[in-house]
């Protein structure tokens, strides 16, 4: 429901929300995803605390993020899977991307779009 406001509260605290994006690759569409969602959860949950995780630590177009590797899932209450080439199993090519850059991923960057599940 756009538009639609939700509590962004959880007893008493804000809700802490955690956007795994693949803007690092630089690719215009994951970039613009991980952007437009941290809007709408501005929007819908005003008071919530937004943190992103990507596979490299890696800052781009003003989005700071933790490494996957580094941040502490249950810290948060909420995560959002988000960007394309998140959901698949290949890390070659992620990791060519990466290097192409000169960033220094995770072992695996593909399981950013695995670990959703171990948020509180």
């Amino acid at each position: 429901m756009a538009g639609r406001s939700f509590r962004a509260h959880h007893g008493g605290m804000p809700l802490k929300v955690v956007i795994l994006h693949c803007a690092d690759v630089r690719n215009f569409g994951d970039l613009l995803f991980a952007l437009l969602v941290a809007r709408e959860v501005g929007t819908r949950l005003p008071g919530a605390e937004l943190r992103f995780i990507n596979a490299t630590g890696a800052p781009w177009a003003g989005i700071d993020s933790l490494r996957l590797d580094r941040a502490d899932l249950n810290a948060f209450d909420a995560a959002i899977l988000g960007g394309g080439e998140v959901v698949h199993r290949l890390d070659d090519m992620l990791g060519g991307i990466y290097a192409r850059f000169g960033l220094q991923a995770i072992a695996r960057p593909t399981d950013l779009g695995f670990v959703w599940c171990c948020c509180r």
